[in-house]
C-alpha cells in the first residue's frame, strides 16, 4: 500500500514539473517571438531605432513579476 502511494506521489510530481516546464518553454517561445518582432521592427527604423531595440530587451523588473504571476498561474 505505501509502494502504491509513494508511485502516485512521484507520478503526480512528474506530471507538475511537466507543466512548469512546458510553461517556461512557453514563454522562452514568446521571448524570442518578441525579440524577434523588435529586431524586424529595428531594421525598418534604421540607426534611430538601435536604441529603442536596446530599452525594449531590457526585461524590467515589473515585466519579470508579470512573468511570474502567469508561471504561478
Amino acid at each position: 500500500m505505501m509502494r502504491t502511494m509513494y508511485a502516485t506521489e512521484v507520478e503526480t510530481k512528474n506530471a507538475s514539473e511537466k507543466i512548469l516546464r512546458q510553461c517556461v518553454d512557453d514563454i522562452k517561445a514568446e521571448i524570442v517571438k518578441k525579440r524577434s518582432e523588435n529586431k524586424s521592427s529595428y531594421f525598418a527604423r534604421g540607426t534611430r531605432g538601435h536604441l529603442e531595440l536596446k530599452e525594449e530587451q531590457t526585461i524590467s523588473a515589473q515585466d519579470r513579476e508579470k512573468i511570474l504571476e502567469v508561471l504561478l498561474s
